[in-house]
C-alpha cells in the first residue's frame, strides 16, 4: 500500500498538472479569439483602403473600371490577402490572381465575417463588404494561427509534462515537510505500551490539525493508563478479598476429611456454605459492577412521580431504622416528575441506607432529603455516625475499600462503586462529605431533570 506522503505526492501533481492543462486549453481559445480579431482587423483596414477607388467608379462605369481601379493594390497585397468581387451573390466577376480562377466557398456569401475551410486554400478568414451594387469579399489565410496552436500544443505537452514530473519532486519535498510531524507522533505512539503508559507525546501546540491529533492521542494515553491502573487495582482487590474466604473453604475441606464426628462435620459445612455465599456476593457484585461501568446494564428509565416513589421508599427505610434502634427523617419538597430506573434507584437508596445504619449509633436519626435544586432531583442521606477522615474521603469510591464501623462490621466495599456507577449511568452525580455540623457523614446523590419536572 502507498503511504500518505506517496499519495498526497500524487495528488498535487496531478492537481497541478491539471491546473496547468485547463489554463492552456484556455489560453488556445484566447490566442485563436485574439489572432482572429487581429486579422479582421488587418481585412477592415484594407478594405478601407480599396473602398474609396471603388466608390469612384461604381455609380458611373462598368465592372472593368472597378476592375482596374483595384488591380494595383491587389496585386500588392496578394500575399496576405484574397480578393473576390461580384454583382450580388451569384455572378462573381473578380478574383485576385493569388485565388487562381477559384472562387472563395459559398458559405462566404450573405455572412459579415466568416471562418471557411476552403478545399484549395485550407482554413480562410473572410469579411464581405458591400458597395453600391458589388459585393466585395477580402480573406486571409489561418495557416499561420494552426501553425502557431500547433506548437503550442507540443510545447503544451512538453510543459505538462515537466509540470508533472516537477511537482512530483516539489510535492514529495513538502509532503514530507508537512508529514514530518506526524511521524515523529507515529514513532512516539509505538514507544508507548502497558510497561511506559505515562509518557506522552511531546508536540508544539499550533492549533493546528496535527497537535490536535496528538493532543488527541495524549488524552486516549491517559485514559488508558487510568483504565490499566484501575485494572491493576481492581485485580489486586479482588484476589486479595477471594483469597481469604478460598483459603478458609479449603481448610474446612481439609479438616472434613479428618473429622469423623458427624456434628463437627456439620458445623464445618456450614462454615463451608457461609464462606461460598460471601464469595457469591463478592463475584456477583463484581459482575454487576462490570456491567454497570461498561454501560451494558439493562435500564428501564421512565418517568415516575418522585412524591410516591419517596413515600414507598421511606415506609421500608424506617422499618429497617426501627429495627436497628434507629430513627429515620424523610422530607420531601420535591412533588414533580422524574425519569429514572425505579428498580436501580431504589437499590442505591438502600446501599446507601444501610451504609449510614451501619456507621450510625443507637438512638441517632438518620435524615433524608429529597429536593430540585435547579435542573437535578437531589436525595441526600445523611448519618450522625464519626463521618469520615479526610485524607479517606477521596477513596471512598475506590472498590474493596471498606472502612470499619463503630459496631465492629465491615462491608465487601462494592457498594458505593455501584451507587456511582448506576447514577453516572442515569446522567447525575453523587459525592461523599462529612457533615458540616460535623455529626456525621452526608450521601448525596443528583439525577437529571426532565423539563417536565414539577417545582
Amino acid at each position: 500500500m502507498r503511504s500518505l506522503s506517496t499519495r498526497i505526492t500524487l495528488w498535487y501533481a496531478v492537481a497541478a498538472t491539471l491546473t496547468a492543462g485547463v489554463f492552456m486549453f484556455i489560453g488556445r481559445f484566447l490566442i485563436e479569439e485574439s489572432y482572429v480579431e487581429g486579422i479582421d482587423q488587418l481585412i477592415d483596414v484594407e478594405f478601407d483602403e480599396i473602398r474609396p477607388r471603388i466608390e469612384n467608379v461604381a455609380t458611373e462605369r462598368g465592372e472593368q473600371d472597378v476592375i482596374q481601379a483595384i488591380s494595383s493594390h491587389v496585386e500588392l497585397d496578394a500575399s496576405l490577402f484574397f480578393f473576390q468581387i461580384g454583382n450580388s451573390h451569384e455572378d462573381v466577376f473578380f478574383t485576385s490572381a493569388n485565388l487562381s480562377g477559384h472562387q472563395l466557398p459559398v458559405a462566404v456569401h450573405g455572412r459579415e465575417k466568416v471562418t471557411v475551410e476552403d478545399e484549395e486554400w485550407g482554413a480562410l478568414r473572410v469579411r464581405e463588404y458591400q458597395v453600391g451594387p458589388y459585393d466585395i469579399h477580402i480573406g486571409s489565410s489561418l495557416d499561420g494561427l494552426y501553425v502557431l496552436v500547433g506548437n503550442l500544443y507540443r510545447l503544451g505537452s512538453i510543459g505538462l509534462i515537466a509540470t508533472f514530473l516537477g511537482s512530483v519532486i516539489v510535492g514529495r519535498f513538502l509532503s514530507r515537510a508537512a508529514l514530518r510531524s506526524i511521524s515523529q507522533i507515529e514513532s512516539a505512539a509505538t514507544r508507548i505500551d502497558a510497561e511506559n503508559l505515562g509518557e506522552r507525546i511531546d508536540f508544539e501546540d499550533t492549533g493546528d490539525e496535527v497537535s490536535r491529533l496528538a493532543e488527541l492521542l495524549n488524552r486516549t494515553f491517559e485514559k488508558l493508563e487510568r483504565s490499566f491502573e484501575e485494572v491493576r487495582r481492581f485485580t489486586a482487590d479482588a484476589s486479595h478479598e477471594l483469597k481469604t474466604p478460598l483459603s478458609l473453604i479449603r481448610l474446612n475441606a481439609e479438616e472434613m476429611l479428618r473429622k469423623e464426628d458427624v456434628g463437627e462435620l456439620r458445623r464445618l459445612a456450614d462454615n463451608q456454605v457461609s464462606l461460598v455465599d460471601d464469595v457469591s456476593k463478592v463475584v456477583g457484585d463484581l459482575l454487576l459492577l462490570a456491567k454497570a461501568d461498561s454501560g451494558v446494564l439493562p435500564l428501564d428509565i421512565r418517568d415516575h412521580s418522585v412524591d410516591d416513589f419517596v413515600e414507598e421508599f421511606s415506609v421500608d427505610a424506617q422499618a429497617l431504622c426501627e429495627d436497628k434502634g434507629l430513627s429515620f427523617e424523610c422530607s420531601n419538597s420535591f412533588e414533580g416528575v422524574a425519569s429514572f430506573d425505579m428498580s436501580w434507584i431504589r437499590q442505591v437508596w438502600f446501599n446507601l441506607i444501610s451504609n449510614a445504619i451501619r456507621f450510625s449509633p443507637k438512638g441517632a436519626t438518620i435524615a433524608f432529603r429529597s429536593f430540585r435544586s435547579g435542573d437535578d432531583w437531589v436525595v441526600a442521606f445523611g448519618d450522625e455516625g464519626p463521618g469520615i477522615e479526610e485524607d479517606r474521603l477521596a477513596q471512598v469510591f475506590d472498590r474493596f475499600h471498606s472502612a470499619e464501623d463503630p459496631k465492629g462490621g465491615k462491608g465487601v466495599g462494592l457498594g458505593l462503586p455501584f451507587c456511582l456507577s448506576i447514577a453516572t449511568l442515569h446522567g447525575g452525580s453523587m459525592r461523599i462529605e462529612n457533615r458540616k455540623d460535623g455529626t456525621g457523614a452526608l450521601a448525596t446523590l443528583a439525577i437529571p431533570l426532565t423539563d417536565r419536572g414539577g417545582s
